[in-house]
């Protein structure tokens, strides 16, 4: 009985055993490797440094972090460690004296859970010189939003960072370019600067980016994007005690640009409402776009997915206090719109918080508002947000009621 006994204790060390090894096989580090080999005759370069950088997230392929960087031996090897939960990009530099002589493109790596050591692609080093030329062009994605006072930055890749080394400012000009820029991995971004009255200050909105790698000896040629962020069809619902005639106004500030109106807004609404809300004869409501440079902060909202938006979205609108129809209108134009990601963020802005950006005066002014923005964030997984508490709104004889959209991505 004491030898059953025994044989049981051993066999349950040897499964616990066998149990600890795979567990600490599948936190082996595997390793990545391969060679840096000169462009122009594919040779083998030794005492080339190598940098790897790794993404963290498997969402967003641009953002990746310096991770490590080594040097490679007499033959071209290099290799480093990696967790297959993370993917990463390589490129090389070769120095004599400090002075750069030769530098490669990226390589990406995308990881798997095979424990098998990955094989890169070869590394290949371009001599470097100083004879390229980087034409751009800037386009607004917005009617009445220009391209002109656009800040370009032009920076190269360093090691593990970005070292500044040319930048303009665009004019009214279609295109645009850099010029003698030298081989290697850069960034080229565009920023505009906007002065805010009334808040003294400046700020700034960064939209686009490239990062390409340029050979110094040939052209390369970009097309960036300025796109403000959209305020989507914000529609303003009057509702009078009696028919009269309305003025409607809106302040803009923070740098927001209107970029439609229905009808046209030219100084201002000027129009007659009947008791029901009809506004001259014509509308429902008011309508007008706007593009903003300032992203708002959130400290509150909501997480649903894709399917659930629907759905979601009518039992919020109700809780804030939009009423069947003005609910209605929201959902035919926003409510196909979540089809890009699984998960979907929405933080509502009410009232005072939208008059930040741009302020409702109306004449006669109604003895009730109604303001609310929903700005969507589209993300691949679920996350738990603070929600959000309202009060309740009370529609008086006579009153307003706005409503919005922003999507963030």
């Amino acid at each position: 009985m004491n030898k059953i006994i025994k044989l049981t204790v051993i066999f349950i060390i040897i499964i616990g055993l066998t149990i600890s090894c795979n567990n600490s096989n599948t936190n082996i580090k595997n390793k990545i490797s391969g060679k840096v080999l000169s462009q122009a005759d594919s040779s083998e370069v030794g005492n080339a440094r190598v940098y790897i950088f790794e993404n963290e997230t498997m969402y967003g392929f641009n953002q990746y972090d310096f991770f490590e960087e080594t040097i490679t031996n007499s033959n071209g090897e290099y290799s480093f460690q990696y967790t297959p939960e993370n993917h990463y990009k390589m490129y090389a530099e070769l120095f004599n004296n400090s002075v750069l002589e030769y530098c490669s493109p990226f390589v990406y790596i995308q990881t798997t859970e095979n424990e098998t050591p990955l094989i890169a692609e070869d590394i290949l080093l371009y001599e470097n010189k100083n004879e390229s030329i980087i034409n751009f062009t800037i386009e607004s994605y917005y009617e009445g939003v220009d391209t002109d006072s656009i800040n370009v930055v032009l920076q190269r890749r360093s090691g593990e960072n970005f070292i500044p080394v040319d930048s303009l400012i665009t004019d009214d000009s279609e295109e645009f370019q850099f010029q003698n820029v030298n081989t290697g991995n850069y960034l080229i971004s565009i920023e505009k600067t906007t002065f805010v009255p009334f808040e003294e200050s400046v700020i700034s909105i960064f939209n686009d980016y490239t990062m390409p790698f340029v050979d110094g000896n040939n052209a390369y040629t970009e097309v960036l994007s300025f796109e403000p962020i959209a305020d989507e069809k914000p529609a303003i619902y009057i509702y009078p005690e009696q028919p009269s005639q309305y003025k409607v106004k809106l302040d803009l500030k923070k740098g927001v640009s209107l970029t439609k109106s229905i009808p046209e807004y030219n100084a201002g609404w000027d129009v007659f409402i009947d008791k029901d809300g009809k506004i001259d004869n014509k509308y429902d409501y008011l309508f007008y776009e706007c593009v903003q440079f300032d992203k708002s902060k959130f400290n509150y909202g909501y997480c649903f997915s894709a399917d659930r938006m629907v759905t979601s979205l009518k039992k919020i609108l109700k809780e804030i206090g939009l009423n069947e129809i003005e609910s209605k209108d929201f959902i035919e134009y926003w409510g196909n719109r979540f089809t890009s990601y699984p998960y979907y963020k929405v933080y509502p802005l009410l009232d005072n918080e939208i008059n930040k950006y741009v302020e409702l005066k109306i004449i006669p002014e109604p003895e009730s508002v109604l303001r609310v923005w929903l700005f969507f964030e589209g993300i691949h997984t679920r996350e738990e947000l603070k929600t959000p508490k309202y009060n309740r709104f009370d529609r008086k004889k006579s009153s307003v009621v706005e409503w919005g959209g922003v999507m963030l991505n």
